[in-house]
């Protein structure tokens, strides 16, 4: 079954991310919803692409956390300072 792209797993991966308070990475997405370490990597990417979720680049790598976050003082000074 072709999991990129698959509205039901995207679904799914939306709802872990909103469940989690932190950005998170390739692994833990893939060890939740227990796919592969590529699979779960082609998927975040092509759902940030599609701006379903927010890639954030680190200097080990992207994490990942969803759109709809709620605004905190910390998000609020980060985005003043731009």
């Amino acid at each position: 079954m072709q999991k990129v792209g698959n509205i039901q797993v995207e679904n799914e991966v939306i709802e872990l991310l909103k469940k989690t308070p932190m950005p998170v990475s390739i692994d833990y997405v893939a060890y939740h919803l227990s796919i592969s370490w590529p699979t779960a990597r082609g998927l975040l990417l092509n759902m940030a692409l599609n701006k379903k979720v927010e890639a954030i680049k680190t200097t080990r790598g992207y994490i990942f956390s969803s759109l709809e976050e709620e605004p905190t003082p910390q998000n609020d000074k980060a985005m003043t300072k731009q």
